[in-house]
């Protein structure tokens, strides 16, 4: 870890109130890289497998597509907007993922909720990727990863819903 990283809770950052001009971020996708598998000689890819331990029960990584994954993320979105000036910028790198044969569109999600608390879509990038070629879905991997481009609002909201499913 370098010194001048930061690691810490994506829902509680530690820094005031339009504290950045810009965020750049790429969330967890929601994917079979949220396992909880440790491995056992076979080969996998999950962040567990990456850091060599259990995925921390308030990190993202150990979250899969699901109702758990969006509340967190809503919520993430929020306090990002907390601590961006108004008028700041937030890029996002996500992408969608095959889960079961069909298309997950975690990427379109991610930016409808940011859209819908208010920033403004600037620009779409879809920046090719070669993806992993293993696991079930291996032929039918997302060619490329989103790169979202959003202003944030000039005034700031009080409070922006977080939706409890």
């Amino acid at each position: 870890q370098h010194p001048n990283n930061i690691v810490g809770n994506a829902l509680s950052l530690p820094f005031g109130r339009d504290t950045f001009w810009a965020i750049i971020t790429s969330p967890v996708y929601g994917n079979r890289m949220s396992d909880k598998y440790m491995g056992d000689g076979t080969y996998r890819a999950t962040y567990p497998i990456y850091l060599g331990r259990p995925v921390s029960e308030t990190s993202s990584a150990q979250l899969q597509w699901s109702q758990a994954y969006r509340n967190f993320h809503m919520a993430a979105w929020k306090e990002a907007q907390r601590v961006l000036k108004p008028g700041g910028l937030f890029i996002l790198n996500v992408k969608d993922h095959i889960r079961k044969g069909e298309r997950q569109l975690v990427s379109e999600w991610h930016k409808n909720v940011i859209v819908d608390s208010g920033f403004t879509l600037l620009e779409n990038y879809e920046m090719p990727v070669q993806g992993m070629r293993a696991g079930a879905n291996n032929k039918l991997r997302i060619e490329y990863e989103d790169i979202w481009a959003f202003r944030a609002p000039t005034e700031k909201f009080e409070e922006l819903a977080v939706i409890d499913v």
